[in-house]
Protein backbone atom coordinates (compact mmCIF):
# COMPACT_ATOMS: atom_id res chain seq x y z
CA UNK A 1 0.00 0.00 0.00
CA UNK A 2 1.49 3.43 -1.01
CA UNK A 3 2.09 5.84 1.55
CA UNK A 4 -0.17 8.81 2.56
CA UNK A 5 0.00 11.97 3.96
CA UNK A 6 -1.74 11.67 7.28
CA UNK A 7 -2.02 15.52 7.48
CA UNK A 8 -4.45 15.05 4.69
CA UNK A 9 -5.91 11.83 4.67
CA UNK A 10 -7.70 10.56 7.72
CA UNK A 11 -5.78 7.19 8.98
CA UNK A 12 -3.24 6.54 12.33
CA UNK A 13 -1.88 3.54 13.92
CA UNK A 14 -5.10 2.66 15.27
CA UNK A 15 -7.90 3.86 13.09
CA UNK A 16 -8.79 4.98 9.47
CA UNK A 17 -11.51 5.90 7.38
CA UNK A 18 -13.68 3.83 5.97
CA UNK A 19 -13.18 5.65 2.81
CA UNK A 20 -9.48 4.66 2.75
CA UNK A 21 -10.28 0.85 3.59
CA UNK A 22 -8.03 -0.46 0.97
CA UNK A 23 -5.77 1.88 0.99
CA UNK A 24 -4.12 1.95 4.59
CA UNK A 25 -3.94 -0.81 6.60
CA UNK A 26 -5.65 0.04 10.17
CA UNK A 27 -7.47 -2.09 12.86
CA UNK A 28 -10.61 -0.27 12.72
CA UNK A 29 -11.69 2.16 10.27
CA UNK A 30 -14.75 4.88 11.08
CA UNK A 31 -17.48 6.35 8.46
CA UNK A 32 -17.02 9.29 10.68
CA UNK A 33 -20.04 11.99 11.30
CA UNK A 34 -20.64 15.64 10.06
CA UNK A 35 -20.11 18.98 12.70
CA UNK A 36 -19.71 21.81 12.41
CA UNK A 37 -17.32 24.56 13.93
CA UNK A 38 -19.58 26.76 16.31
CA UNK A 39 -16.64 28.96 18.21
CA UNK A 40 -14.44 32.23 16.10
CA UNK A 41 -11.79 30.07 15.46
CA UNK A 42 -10.78 26.24 16.66
CA UNK A 43 -6.97 25.32 16.45
CA UNK A 44 -5.93 21.87 14.56
CA UNK A 45 -3.57 19.92 16.23
CA UNK A 46 -1.07 16.72 15.70
CA UNK A 47 -1.96 15.58 19.06
CA UNK A 48 -5.24 15.57 21.49
CA UNK A 49 -3.03 18.17 23.38
CA UNK A 50 -2.71 21.90 23.89
CA UNK A 51 0.93 21.83 23.67
CA UNK A 52 1.08 20.13 20.58
CA UNK A 53 2.16 21.59 17.33
CA UNK A 54 -0.52 23.77 15.35
CA UNK A 55 -1.42 22.55 12.00
CA UNK A 56 -3.69 24.71 11.08
CA UNK A 57 -6.94 26.79 12.22
CA UNK A 58 -10.78 26.21 11.74
CA UNK A 59 -13.46 28.78 11.29
CA UNK A 60 -16.45 29.06 12.69
CA UNK A 61 -18.94 27.31 10.23
CA UNK A 62 -16.60 25.24 8.52
CA UNK A 63 -17.79 21.57 8.31
CA UNK A 64 -15.66 19.11 9.70
CA UNK A 65 -15.92 14.85 9.76
CA UNK A 66 -15.52 13.42 13.21
CA UNK A 67 -13.60 10.17 13.11
CA UNK A 68 -12.93 9.74 16.86
CA UNK A 69 -13.53 11.89 20.17
CA UNK A 70 -11.82 10.80 23.67
CA UNK A 71 -10.85 13.28 26.30
CA UNK A 72 -12.01 16.67 25.13
CA UNK A 73 -10.77 16.34 22.08
CA UNK A 74 -11.85 15.33 18.35
CA UNK A 75 -10.28 13.58 15.77
CA UNK A 76 -11.64 15.48 12.45
CA UNK A 77 -11.11 16.33 8.62
CA UNK A 78 -11.51 19.54 7.33
CA UNK A 79 -13.99 19.56 4.40
CA UNK A 80 -12.68 22.55 2.79
CA UNK A 81 -8.96 21.50 2.44
CA UNK A 82 -9.01 18.04 3.97
CA UNK A 83 -6.65 18.76 6.86
CA UNK A 84 -6.67 16.00 9.50
CA UNK A 85 -5.95 16.87 13.26
CA UNK A 86 -7.09 17.09 16.54
CA UNK A 87 -9.73 19.90 17.91
CA UNK A 88 -10.96 20.45 21.39
CA UNK A 89 -14.40 18.93 20.98
CA UNK A 90 -15.83 22.20 22.84
CA UNK A 91 -15.16 23.66 19.38
CA UNK A 92 -17.69 21.63 17.20
CA UNK A 93 -21.41 21.21 17.34
CA UNK A 94 -24.04 19.08 14.79
CA UNK A 95 -23.00 19.17 11.40
CA UNK A 96 -26.96 20.52 11.23
CA UNK A 97 -26.98 23.87 10.14
CA UNK A 98 -29.88 24.68 11.57
CA UNK A 99 -28.08 24.12 15.23
CA UNK A 100 -25.44 26.15 13.95
CA UNK A 101 -27.84 28.82 12.75
CA UNK A 102 -29.38 29.07 16.10
CA UNK A 103 -26.65 29.40 18.35
CA UNK A 104 -25.23 31.65 15.72
CA UNK A 105 -28.41 33.79 16.60
CA UNK A 106 -28.07 32.86 20.06
CA UNK A 107 -24.77 35.10 20.41
CA UNK A 108 -26.04 37.91 18.24
CA UNK A 109 -26.52 41.73 20.41
CA UNK A 110 -29.09 43.42 18.54
CA UNK A 111 -27.91 46.92 18.41
CA UNK A 112 -30.12 50.00 17.89
CA UNK A 113 -31.29 51.15 14.14
CA UNK A 114 -29.92 54.66 13.48
CA UNK A 115 -32.56 57.26 12.43
CA UNK A 116 -31.47 59.21 9.42
CA UNK A 117 -35.12 61.22 9.31
CA UNK A 118 -33.66 65.37 9.50
CA UNK A 119 -32.11 67.14 7.07
CA UNK A 120 -28.47 66.40 6.19
CA UNK A 121 -26.48 68.22 8.82
CA UNK A 122 -24.93 71.91 7.56
CA UNK A 123 -21.37 72.89 8.28
CA UNK A 124 -20.32 75.29 10.65
CA UNK A 125 -18.23 77.98 9.14
CA UNK A 126 -15.11 76.92 10.80
CA UNK A 127 -15.51 73.70 9.01
CA UNK A 128 -15.93 75.06 6.05
CA UNK A 129 -13.32 73.87 3.27
CA UNK A 130 -11.14 76.46 2.44
CA UNK A 131 -9.92 75.89 -1.53
CA UNK A 132 -8.15 77.93 -4.02
CA UNK A 133 -10.69 77.22 -6.80
CA UNK A 134 -14.09 79.04 -7.94
CA UNK A 135 -15.89 76.13 -5.46
CA UNK A 136 -16.25 78.42 -1.97
CA UNK A 137 -19.35 76.59 -0.45
CA UNK A 138 -19.39 73.49 0.67
CA UNK A 139 -18.74 70.16 -1.27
Amino acid sequence: MSQLDPRLHAYRADLAAESLRGQVSAPRYAPGRPAQVVCGVADVRRRPAVSALLDTQLLCGETVTVYDEADGWAWVQNATDDYVGYVESGALGSGDSDAYSQRRRAAHIPLPRAEHKGPAPRLLEHEQPRGRGRHQGPL
